[in-house]
């Protein structure tokens, strides 16, 4: 499984902090949840951060899990997309890739991005001879695990924690 560096942990970090410092709304349980966030390095749902972070801190909350990521949303450092059984997932936002695009895996339960800095570029041009300007592009592609097919279980499947 691909992890964040430190260095991109922080910097992340150092941005949300800077967001919050700016409204007031800077708390300790931010900062816990801003780490966590930090580290995913594949898409992630409130669930999943909610099991990471009552690890360092139990009392944290389903309302402090959404303000946070809600507010983070807003500040421009995750994107809330769809994924699996229309339930709503965060993925990190890469600068280096301008478009979002994801497989969601109906078997896996998996959103699996896909980082093809084509896609933005041919999906954007049609948008412009179509008469249109694109501000945001998102693709989501639902799909049946091919490996699961095959051989009857998935690497990408994620064990249900207890």
């Amino acid at each position: 499984m691909a992890t964040r560096s430190p260095e991109d942990i922080e910097a992340f970090c150092r941005r949300a902090q800077d967001h919050w410092s700016k409204d007031g709304r800077r708390t300790q349980v931010r900062d816990i949840l801003s780490r966590v966030v930090a580290a995913q390095a594949a898409p992630f749902s409130a669930d999943e951060l909610r099991t990471q972070a009552r690890r360092i801190d139990r009392g944290i909350s389903y309302a402090s899990i959404y303000r946070t990521l809600g507010s983070l949303v807003e500040a421009g450092l995750l994107r809330e997309i769809v994924g699996p059984n229309d339930r709503r997932c965060y993925t990190l936002i890469d600068s280096t890739h301008t478009g979002v695009s994801h497989i969601v895996c109906t078997d896996c339960e998996q959103v699996v991005p896909m980082n093809d800095d084509c896609l933005p570029l041919r999906e954007g041009f049609l948008a412009r001879q179509l008469g249109f300007t694109p501000r945001k592009m998102s693709l989501r592609i639902e799909a049946s695990c091919e490996e699961l097919r095959q051989h009857g279980a998935c690497a990408r499947r994620k064990q249900k924690e207890p």
